[in-house]
């Protein structure tokens, strides 16, 4: 049950449009292709993630380890069950292991909204590969916008730099993600 309401969460968020291997759809006609580590400081920390829309809800989550020449994410059950997980080495390809052999199982997406909260605005922009959205950020909001200057997504930050201690990410058609900070490495 979890992993199919975490699979229709990322389905709400983005979409599921067949994309390049390192790229996923994050709003509507928008794509976002995973970027490197380079600029990142270092964490290591175990979040949970809650989602809610007008039809669902659940929690999961994630184990997330980055530093300046790869990243490594799991998605796990409240339990601990792997629902998926990722990694990238600089220079290397995206290696995704999904368990259960789940085709439709986009691990993409929840690396590519880590990012879009985390990561510089600069790389952001890379990985957005100029698409007509607009992001505009201050040290405890970001907000990313079509060309029409309409709110695609906002995220709220509480607590110090990243990882943060509480995210809040809302889109515009009603559906919010909390991630909270559990553990800091």
């Amino acid at each position: 049950m979890m992993a199919r309401s975490l699979i229709l969460c990322m389905l709400i968020l983005g979409g599921c449009a067949k994309l390049p291997d390192t790229c996923t759809t994050v709003f509507p006609r928008t794509t976002y292709c995973i970027q490197g580590t380079e600029g990142i400081d270092a964490f290591s920390v175990l979040q949970e993630v809650e989602f809610k829309s007008n039809d669902s809800s659940g929690k999961f989550l994630i184990r997330l380890e980055v530093d300046q020449t790869a990243f490594r994410m799991a998605l796990l059950t409240m339990l601990g069950q792997s629902l998926g997980s990722l990694s990238y080495e600089k220079n290397s390809e995206i290696r995704v292991i999904a368990p259960g052999g789940e085709k439709h199982f986009n691990i993409l997406m929840p690396v590519a909204y880590v990012q879009l909260a985390l990561w510089p605005r600069e790389i952001i922009l890379k990985g957005l590969q100029a698409q007509s959205i607009d992001v505009q950020e201050s040290s405890r909001r970001r907000v990313f916008m079509n060309k029409k200057g309409n709110t695609i997504i906002a995220i709220e930050y509480e607590g110090t730099a990243p990882p943060y201690d509480r995210l809040v990410m809302s889109s515009s058609e009603g559906h919010k993600v909390i991630i909270t900070t559990l553990e800091r490495d």
